[in-house]
């Protein structure tokens, strides 16, 4: 009789899941996100922020990424910046738009293989909580954004409100 390998009998071994991006139509990319409270942060976030990170740091196409496309109902996005890096936004809200708005194509990971030409300001000032992931330091900050951050940061704020343009009249 051949002897099974694996885990012992009574033993409780969690297999842990892998973060994916969540794939219209998935309802959690419909939910409003909930808001993080201070207290929350930094310990009951980090997770959340680690499970975003892994996948936008393998996925070459992502620019900006909602919390609720990796299943989370929180309030937090992550941001590409100039330098190749990740700005956490966490609670983010538009506080000011400029005048001017700017018709290009976008896309959705969410979405996959589909693009619209998208509506947006080019400019905008963002309040938001932010977290250090390495001295674990969080700060209000508020901040102007143009240039492709700015289509970033309004489309990920719509996931965040359970709306995608790209999606939006297809389900």
């Amino acid at each position: 009789m051949k002897k099974k390998k694996g885990r012992k009998k009574g033993s409780t071994y969690r297999k842990i899941a892998r973060p994916k991006i969540r794939v219209a139509p998935d309802s959690v990319l419909t939910t409003v996100c909930t808001e993080i409270s201070l207290e929350e942060i930094p310990e009951n976030i980090e997770h959340i922020i680690r499970d975003m990170m892994n996948i936008v740091t393998n996925n070459k196409q992502a620019a900006g990424l909602a919390a609720n496309q990796v299943g989370y109902d929180r309030r937090i996005i992550l941001i590409k910046d100039k330098v190749d890096d990740w700005l956490v936004m966490i609670n983010p809200k538009i506080v000011e738009v400029g005048e001017k708005k700017k018709l290009l194509r976008e896309g959705c990971l969410s979405y996959p293989g589909r693009i619209k030409p998208v509506s947006r300001y080019t400019e905008i000032e963002v309040k938001y909580w932010t977290i250090n992931p390495q001295e674990k330091v969080e700060f209000w900050s508020n901040e102007t954004f143009t240039d492709t951050q700015v289509r970033v940061i309004q489309h990920e704020i719509d996931h965040l409100d359970g709306q995608c343009k790209i999606g939006m009249g297809d389900f």
